[in-house]
């Protein structure tokens, strides 16, 4: 309902920060899963633009 009702660029924003709210909630999974596949940690770090200090404690480094 609040979106309904809020000026548009307002909806659109809170719509992107909901789906970020997604994607981020699954980071660790996603992280987990490349590492597990062989993907180097700085090189998920360069992919997703998370920061490397952020990667180190999913991969357990």
């Amino acid at each position: 309902m609040r979106g309904a009702c809020a000026p548009r660029s307002t909806a659109e924003v809170e719509a992107e920060l909901r789906a970020f709210r997604h994607t981020n909630d699954d980071r660790e999974r996603m992280v987990s899963r490349a590492l597990a596949r062989g993907v180097p940690a700085h090189r998920i770090a360069q992919l997703t633009g998370l920061d490397p200090a952020e990667v180190a404690p999913i991969t357990g480094a």
